[in-house]
């Protein structure tokens, strides 16, 4: 991938994705779908979380900026019930 390319990543159903660029790659996630309700998104790097947690009636897309790299990456809990997430964005380094 080169910069300036757009990178979207879907969830196998009802697993976990976390989405880390390699070394040196950053990407700027614009938008987030989640599948289900009760589904939290957010930063890590490996062991901690800083994370946002869906209300019930929160499913659907979310549009926000947030930049990740190989060392802060995104991660998005499982959709229960068959529900798949995604992330959006465009790589800029």
């Amino acid at each position: 991938m080169a910069v300036g390319d757009v990178v979207n990543v879907l969830s196998a159903a009802t697993t976990i994705l976390n989405y880390q660029p390699a070394a040196g790659v950053e990407i700027m996630v614009s938008s987030i779908i989640r599948g289900g309700t009760n589904v939290a998104n957010g930063l890590y790097n490996g062991a901690v979380w800083a994370y946002d947690t869906a209300a019930a009636s929160d499913t659907g897309m979310l549009n926000q900026k947030l930049f990740i790299t190989n060392s802060i990456y995104i991660r998005i809990n499982a959709a229960g019930g068959g529900g798949i997430t995604s992330i959006s964005g465009i790589q800029i380094k």
